[in-house]
């Protein structure tokens, strides 16, 4: 638990961004940290009237992501670290200019939009002077997760041998309907495989260690209209370890809501883990009948203990997983203003490079028809 209340910033996640709204409640579950500062919108009009929403003073609320940066940089009671709730686009952009004042960041995955831009931002974070940053890859944050993750290190699934993880939504479906109306993804210039892949690809990684050799991978348009972007992916993987994966994420899965599920397979047995279900993780030995096991009980392991607020039985859910991850980071800041290195668990920059060159060996082999490596 962060050994006092820390004061952050927030570059968009204004009007009409659940992203936002999000982060917000995530930081006050646990008064992990308060608001103090924030440019909500580009246009300065709307940054102030959403700012008052917010209860902040006008003189702490910038129509620009420099303005914030520069003001905010040069206060005695600046904020701790900023949160970056924008476009992907802006992400270089803003990671290069609060890293430059020192300000330890939580950006909204994905790091940037190409592999080049991660690399130029790593570069940026590496620099003298500049603070942390935590990538909100969320469901890491589970207990369940961390019980996953937990019992693969202790080899109760014996040695790896398959990785199965899918993300099917339908939300692109709906926006759609109408005929002529662009697809949500042609809007946002985001693709499904970096708004719901790269959760999917973290996800396996995180619980599994295992890191991916090389990719094969079948990309689909299904939703018309508009400047249309991909929605579906299949993608083989093989990881370094000689283990073999199925990816499958999709925006274009009608009837789906968030139904991110994640199966690991061992020489021993196997782990089942759903996003929709989250306090629960399915484990199946070998010649052992199937085990349900339940958030909260004192059988798990230390690591989804700590992670959970509720007596077992009671359902935590989204905001609790999001709020972990802050929890784990301002534990790193408290630990970096104090000079010292905190070994604390939450997805970092070199995370986000990860899931960047997965994208773009992803898109690069739906191209070619070939297998194609992706390393950093």
């Amino acid at each position: 638990m962060p050994h006092q209340t820390l004061r952050y910033a927030m570059i968009g996640g204004g009007q009409g961004s659940w992203i936002g709204e999000a982060h917000r409640k995530a930081l006050a579950l646990d008064n992990t940290a308060r608001l103090v500062a924030g440019c909500f919108s580009s246009n300065h009009d709307r940054s102030q009237a959403f700012g008052q929403e917010l209860g902040l003073p006008d003189l702490r609320v910038y129509g620009s992501a420099m303005e914030l940066a520069e003001a905010e940089a040069a206060l005695e009671d600046k904020p701790h670290f900023v949160v970056i709730c924008t476009p992907n686009r802006h992400h270089l952009e803003q990671i290069k200019m609060l890293a430059a004042k020192g300000f330890p960041i939580v950006c909204d995955k994905p790091l940037c939009d190409t592999l080049a831009e991660g690399k130029e931002a790593l570069k940026a974070l590496a620099s003298p002077g500049s603070g942390l940053l935590a990538l909100t890859h969320c469901y890491a944050g589970y207990a369940m997760i961390k019980e996953a993750r937990s019992l693969i290190r202790k080899g109760r699934l014996g040695t790896l041998r398959k990785v199965v993880v899918e993300y099917p939504q339908g939300w692109l479906m709906p926006e759609d309907a109408e005929e002529g109306k662009p697809a949500m993804s042609a809007s946002t210039g985001v693709s499904s495989m970096v708004d719901v892949g790269t959760h999917a690809e973290h996800l396996a990684r995180y619980v599994t260690g295992l890191q991916t050799k090389e990719v094969f991978a079948d990309v689909s348009s299904f939703v018309p209209g508009g400047a249309r972007t991909p929605d579906d992916f299949n993608v083989l993987v093989r990881y370094e370890g000689g283990q073999r994966g199925v990816l499958i994420a999709s925006q274009s899965s009608s009837g789906e809501q968030n139904c991110l599920r994640l199966r690991v397979y061992g020489s021993e047995g196997s782990l089942d883990w759903m996003q929709e279900d989250p306090n629960l993780l399915i484990l199946r030995l070998r010649d052992q009948p199937v085990q349900t096991l339940h958030r909260g009980q004192p059988y798990l392991s230390a690591e989804a203990q700590s992670c959970s607020r509720l007596p077992p039985g009671h359902p935590e859910g989204y905001l609790e997983a999001f709020a972990n991850i802050y929890r784990s980071f301002a534990e790193a800041v408290q630990a970096y203003n104090r000079g010292e290195v905190a070994n604390v668990d939450f997805p970092n920059a070199a995370d986000g490079i990860a899931s960047l060159a997965f994208v773009e060996a992803v898109s690069k082999s739906s191209e070619t028809g070939t297998w194609v490596s992706a390393q950093p």
